[in-house]
């Protein structure tokens, strides 16, 4: 049904609305899901996709987790 103008009735405009929502929610979890993964993954993922958003946070926790293997890699091959 529409209007005498022949556009959308307010209810189609309002279910296409709450369509439109729906669709962004449902985006949004499926787009942070990649966050679960590992630190490695979720840089190859940012660089691939071009999200900067979390470079600083992720980059920072590479480099700890690279230097505690480092260290721990260090520790073992002291002679006791």
């Amino acid at each position: 049904m529409s209007c005498s103008t022949g556009g959308p009735t307010p209810r189609n405009g309002s279910s296409r609305f709450a369509e439109s929502v729906k669709k962004r929610d449902k985006a949004e979890v499926v787009e942070e899901a990649w966050r679960e993964a590992s630190v490695e993954q979720r840089l190859q993922h940012a660089m691939v996709h071009g999200i900067v958003d979390f470079i600083d946070a992720d980059t920072e926790e590479a480099r700890r987790k690279l230097l505690a293997r480092s260290w721990s890699s260090k520790a073992r091959s002291w002679p006791a």
